[in-house]
């Protein structure tokens, strides 16, 4: 059976091995491994191995959009994840401002 490889999380050295050659697959970086990395075994066409590795995304824990009258829904953003940083209640947007999102980074910062 193929095997799909282009897996959000996941990262690879199976690229041009050559029959009976091993590569890894793990958890690319600001992902979180659960279990251990797949070895699996080039055969011919195919690779033959375990299931994929489970990669979860960290959670982001740095620069958090901050600011006088600031709101945000950034708390529990994981890797690659989106939020929304907004004038909190009782604040206006500044003229030619609006809603800003931010992107959680592998870095563990947004």
């Amino acid at each position: 059976a193929d095997l799909d490889l282009d897996v959000s999380g996941i990262t690879h050295n199976c690229v041009g091995k050559q029959q009976g050659q091993a590569c890894i697959l793990e958890c690319m970086d600001g992902y979180a491994l659960d279990g251990d990395p797949s070895v699996y075994t080039c055969s011919g066409v195919s690779l033959e191995g375990p299931g994929l590795p489970t990669c979860t995304p960290k959670v982001c824990q740095y620069q958090f959009p901050d600011g006088l009258g600031v709101s945000h829904d950034c708390d529990g953003i994981g890797t690659g994840l989106t939020c929304t940083a907004e004038c909190g209640v009782g604040y206006m947007y500044a003229v030619g401002s609006k809603a800003e999102m931010f992107t959680c980074t592998s870095s563990g910062e947004f």
